[in-house]
């Protein structure tokens, strides 16, 4: 058995499964290794109900060649990995209260979480470094904590990294804001916005960031959207409680007529009585596929430019969807590129555990900074080939690997 977990560059990608006891029985579970040219695998660890374990396997497979992309368009000295605990019709399943970002239902494997836990850990040790776990849907930061008591391979811990969020939606602006200037426009003024998901990445980025002073630098780069002077942010949440508060924050700053809330089906700002329609760029912020097949005619008619957020996972059908959308004129910038970084969040997390300091949140911002100059190469060279930005940003990622496994 030993031998089947022996793991080198040359024999990649490869799919690792064992069996898990989680106090009740035993669990099936798959740790996918993509690629380990610029580092050791990382990837977060999903638990969740897949319809047959072939599609948890293939999952871990996809969700790993993803993570080996975004982690060379990054820059960060990591391959690509996942971790996936298949959950099946037995398991329990309790409504998500960790995960306000997806709001996915959060599967529950037995009562007692931490022998699985305690065995998943049993598991990535036997890779001996070559797979980083994290938080991911269906588990937390605190698992991870729990996780760090019995294996040295794994980030996302509370005490290092804390919330991601922040560096997410400064990557994401720097994003945008490139994605802006591919367009010739130099400023957010006037702009009317479509937001779809009022979370933590999504509060960040329209409001910007708190009056503490691991902020102070990037405040005054940015402070928030809604203090950019657009004409509108239109924005839908499905979680109520969440829209209110977006809606109540904006109120007290005397800004809420730059905020209107609208259902899912007139996100887009068409509406009876506007003089104005439409928008000129929308920001997926949900749980997933919000820029997909369903609304690429309603982004067409709406005259968006630009389609730039945090969200994982934006396009339905991503081969096809990134063609469409490249075809009907509108800008894309692939998610796995623009939302980097919770990647680079956890990376100085990372660091900081070996290297036993704290955690160095203006490396972080600095490196994040970083994101828009990657996004405005993707452009440019889309723009040179007349190739869609997904192909071009994927293209990218093989060079840097490349140039890795050369070097």
């Amino acid at each position: 058995m030993g031998s089947y977990w022996d793991v080198d560059k040359e024999s990649l990608p490869r799919v690792f499964e064992d069996e898990l006891w989680n106090g009740k029985r035993m669990v099936r579970a798959y740790i996918a290794l993509d690629d380990l040219n610029r580092g050791p695998a990382l990837g977060g660890c999903r638990i969740k109900i897949y319809p047959s374990a072939f599609e948890a396997r293939k999952n871990a497979q996809e969700l790993a060649h993803g993570m080996t992309y975004k982690s060379a368009l990054a820059d960060v000295p990591y391959g690509g990995g996942k971790s996936v605990i298949f959950a099946d019709s037995r398991s329990e399943v309790h409504t998500n209260t960790t995960d306000p970002e997806t709001l996915e239902d959060r599967v529950v494997l037995s009562e007692d979480g931490q022998m699985l836990l305690q065995s998943f850990a049993k598991m990535v040790n036997r890779l001996n470094g070559r797979y980083i776990t994290a938080e991911d849907v269906g588990t937390g930061t605190d698992d991870m904590d729990y996780l760090s008591h019995f294996t040295d391979h794994v980030v996302g811990l509370s005490a290092h990294s804390g919330n991601p969020s922040p560096v997410t939606a400064f990557g994401v602006y720097q994003s945008l804001k490139a994605s802006l200037k591919d367009w010739g426009i130099s400023s957010f003024e006037g702009l009317r916005f479509a937001l779809k998901g009022a979370g933590s990445v999504a509060s960040y980025l329209v409001f910007g960031f708190p009056d503490e002073p691991i902020y102070n630098s990037v405040r005054a780069e940015f402070p928030g959207l809604i203090h950019l002077d657009p004409e509108v942010i239109f924005y839908h949440d499905k979680a109520g409680d969440r829209a209110d508060k977006f809606k109540d924050r904006a109120r007290e700053l005397g800004l809420n007529k730059k905020l209107q809330r609208r259902s899912d089906e007139r996100l887009f700002g068409t509406d009876d009585g506007d003089n104005r329609t439409g928008i000129d760029v929308f920001i997926p912020a949900a749980a997933r596929h919000s820029a997909g097949t369903k609304y690429l005619s309603q982004l067409v008619e709406s005259g968006c430019k630009i389609i730039c957020g945090p969200e994982n996972n934006q396009l339905t059908n991503p081969e096809i969807d990134a063609a469409a959308l490249h075809d009907a004129g509108i800008t894309w910038v692939p998610d796995y590129a623009a939302n980097a970084g919770g990647l680079i969040n956890v990376h100085f997390g990372h660091l900081a555990r070996r290297q036993g300091t704290t955690f160095d949140h203006e490396a972080a911002f600095s490196k994040a900074r970083d994101i828009g100059n990657t996004v405005s190469e993707i452009l440019q060279r889309s723009k040179e080939t007349g190739q869609n930005t997904r192909s071009i940003s994927n293209a990218m990622a093989e060079e840097r690997i490349k140039s890795a496994s050369n070097g």
